[in-house]
């Protein structure tokens, strides 16, 4: 009893921290399942924006995120970032950081495992799920959970097949994990999709060849399981809901959880004056309604106060970024992030 009052008062002085800085709005708070009981979790996905540590890697071009790079990336910088992004995540879920937290652009496992050990997540036992790209520019995929509620059951990744003369895949994989949690089983396919880089059309074919690698993996999670299997697909798919790849997916029975707010002019990603919603979370349409095992409750863009400013190109708010251009201003990332809170019929704790 003792060591639970004493967690209680260290979280309760953490949030006031947090509160005081303005790291924390008033938001509806996701509570741990094993804290409060209730059955209901927060998933969020983030793009950090060029989360990488200051040693240069001879096999990525990392060279600009270095001190002696032209974005002059030094240590002092990179603890910034770390300690920025870890408020991000935590005020996401108010008293409670989110349970399952996608991340993209994070060079390597390293810095991950420095943003849950060096920062105030170092309170939430998180684990981590990683693994590395041979993607050109040196970022990844990577998945933080909370280990007394989320079991992870396996992961994997997916890379598309590209075509007859098997050119080498040189982008993010998809990276494909089977958790357990609250006694149901929710598989989660996080996705970094190739840039659109050269124009709209640029990186398309990429995208619908992961689309339907994407959606091939879930009719095979529905054969094993039963059509009620909850799955969800997230992530930065550098496009927008009414990209072919993103109506592949929709047309394997997913729900695009993000498409009633891009529809209303809403983004994560703000480009020339545009809000474009980038970063997205599909569910299967067995998580639509409350009677289902895991059901998808509610989707919501993460846009506090803190984490915008205004642009200084077009009228309005962007996101308050680590670099506008190449100028270092020390915001939190050019991406708003995403949350998904889902309910589970049944509640038990992790092992």
């Amino acid at each position: 009893m003792a060591g639970r009052w004493f967690n209680m008062i260290s979280r309760l002085a953490l949030f006031i921290t947090l509160f005081a800085s303005g790291a924390v709005q008033v938001y509806a708070p996701s509570f741990s399942i094993t804290e409060r009981g209730e059955r209901e979790l927060l998933f969020m996905f983030y793009n950090v924006e060029n989360l990488f540590d200051t040693i240069n890697d001879e096999d990525i071009n990392d060279d600009e995120f270095t001190p002696e790079g032209t974005r002059r990336w030094t240590i002092s910088r990179y603890n910034r970032k770390l300690h920025s992004l870890a408020k991000v995540i935590v005020a996401a879920g108010g008293w409670y950081p989110p349970e399952m937290v996608g991340l993209c652009e994070v060079e390597n496992q390293g810095v991950v495992e420095d943003l849950i050990t060096r920062t105030v997540l170092s309170n939430f036992n998180y684990g981590v799920v990683h693994v590395e790209s041979r993607d050109r520019r040196g970022i990844d995929v990577s998945f933080i959970y909370n280990r007394d509620v989320v079991n992870i059951v396996s992961y994997d990744t997916i890379e598309p097949g590209m075509g007859d003369g098997r050119e080498e895949w040189r982008s993010r994989p998809v990276l494909y994990i089977e958790t357990e949690v609250g006694g149901e089983i929710v598989h989660l396919f996080l996705n970094h999709w190739p840039s659109r880089r050269g124009g709209v059309l640029g990186g398309q074919r990429l995208r619908k060849l992961l689309a339907s690698e994407i959606a091939e993996a879930a009719a095979g999670i529905r054969e094993r399981e039963g059509e009620d299997a909850a799955i969800v697909i997230a992530g930065d798919f550098n496009c927008s809901p009414d990209d072919e790849g993103m109506l592949i997916l929709e047309s394997a029975r997913f729900v695009n959880m993000a498409r009633d707010l891009s529809d209303i002019g809403l983004g994560t990603y703000r480009f020339r004056g545009v809000w474009q919603m980038l970063d997205q979370v599909l569910v299967s349409e067995s998580m639509i309604g409350s009677g289902s095992p895991v059901s998808a409750i509610s989707f919501d863009i993460f846009s506090p106060d803190f984490l915008l400013y205004d642009d200084p190109s077009f009228p309005g708010r962007k996101p308050f970024a680590s670099y506008e251009g190449f100028t270092y201003i020390g915001g939190y990332s050019d991406h708003l992030p995403v949350l998904l809170s889902i309910g589970l019929r049944r509640v038990a704790p992790a092992d």
